[in-house]
């Protein structure tokens, strides 16, 4: 992990923006980073305007599918570069600086060639289950690339309905664990013959049915990454008493 000091000198006649790397002198227009790094963008002190903003769009290394700003004043901290290792696309990526004043500049780049895996204590567990005390199912991703899910407990699993005849019913949903950071939407499909009254897909980033009582039926879920490819498909099945 490493900070790199980016100052950034404008000429106030022609209005164009320089980049300079303060640890070296030399030019800062395109920065090479790895994850864990940061970028510290310094105004040049000669410049009255003291507030400024950098804009990532959603393509960004610090938090992929999601636009960023870091805002401040004399100088700006990025969060830590955060690109997975998976990372299907080119990755360069433009971003925009913008003073208090509104000049604003489009640096040609920010390029991450290498990048470089958590720790595995790092990692998110990620698995299903369901509660004793409820029919909820909490869903997290596997690991802090967010390629994968599995189920727990493995792969089937038994809820009681309540009510009486024809109202028997079971409230059963699938959500994202309240620490899951970014959660994506959730599709589930049953397969095979499905039960009176049970839908065949669901979809959202909560999955929720009034379920009338089922024999055992098999499903399929899986989610988005964040750069919304889809993750690989795990089995599970459902039976409602």
């Amino acid at each position: 992990m490493a900070d790199y000091r980016i100052l950034i000198q404008v000429d106030p006649y022609t209005r164009v923006f320089n980049y300079i790397d303060q640890d070296t002198g030399n030019s800062a227009q395109t920065i090479v980073l790895t994850n864990r790094d940061r970028v510290v963008w310094v105004l040049d002190p000669s410049l009255p305007e003291r507030t400024f903003q950098i804009t990532f769009m959603a393509l960004n290394p610090f938090q992929v599918g999601t636009a960023i700003n870091f805002r401040g004043s004399d100088f700006v901290v990025s969060s830590p570069v955060n690109l997975p290792v998976s990372y299907p696309k080119n990755p360069v990526f433009k971003y925009s600086v913008t003073l208090g004043n509104g000049w604003r500049d489009d640096p040609l780049c920010i390029f991450t060639p290498s990048v470089v895996p958590e720790p595995p204590d790092k990692k998110i567990k990620s698995f299903f289950t369901l509660p004793s005390a409820s029919n909820t199912f909490s869903v997290f991703w596997t690991d802090f690339n967010q390629t994968a899910i599995i189920l727990v407990p493995p792969p089937s699993s038994t809820v009681a309905s309540s009510g009486a005849g024809a109202n028997k019913r079971a409230q059963v949903y699938w959500q994202w664990d309240p620490s899951q950071p970014q959660p994506q939407t959730l599709t589930l499909a049953f397969q095979g013959s499905i039960p009176t009254g049970w839908p065949p897909t669901l979809n959202g980033p909560v999955l929720t049915f009034s379920f009338p009582p089922g024999p055992m039926t098999n499903f399929t879920i899986y989610t988005l990454t964040p750069l919304q490819d889809q993750t690989p498909t795990v089995n599970g099945s459902l039976t409602v008493t």
